[in-house]
């Protein structure tokens, strides 16, 4: 069973944790961590593999954003890095069967293209940095109401591109 999640969300964990942690290196370190984790939890049970992948994805997301805080705060001393705008990775290319199917990411692409630049751009920080709705505010320089309205309205409008994902 793990064999199976990991051939089909291996690639995308890996990406997104690279893409998270700026790493390789650490980004392997975070994917092994969580399937070992996965290995200790799901040992006897007949867990389904659909079910599992979106929490692999998530536990990758948390795992990756908890290790770049560490490491951020032990080099830093407290300071946050800045960055300029995000762009989106293109989606490593694995085996096995992918999270969407060609029609659901030509629409989710379609979706993501359509978002404006705030409602994105707030979006990607959530996810990939793990910014609160304060910091979004600081950080993109508008309300923290500007930025919860941007965010909500940005995953409705991403929610309705992909079928079944509400």
């Amino acid at each position: 069973m793990l064999g199976a999640l990991y051939d089909r969300v291996g690639a995308p964990a890996y990406s997104l944790a690279v893409r998270i942690l700026g790493q390789p290196e650490a980004a392997e370190e975070i994917v092994a961590a969580v399937f070992a984790q996965l290995r200790d939890e799901t040992r006897g049970s007949h867990t389904d593999v659909d079910q599992l992948g979106a929490s692999v994805l998530s536990l990758i997301r948390q795992h990756a954003i908890v290790r770049r805080n560490t490491d951020a705060a032990s080099r830093d001393a407290g300071t946050k890095r800045e960055r300029a705008a995000v762009e989106l990775p293109e989606p490593t290319h694995g085996r096995g069967q992918p999270l969407l199917n060609p029609s659901e990411r030509i629409r989710l692409r379609q979706s993501l293209a359509q978002l404006a630049p705030l409602e994105r751009t707030a979006i990607e920080l959530v996810f990939f940095e793990g910014l609160t709705q304060n910091e979004l505010a600081d950080r993109l320089n508008v309300t923290v109401d500007t930025v919860r309205q941007s965010v909500e309205h940005g995953l409705r409008t991403l929610q309705d591109a992909v079928p079944g994902s509400r």
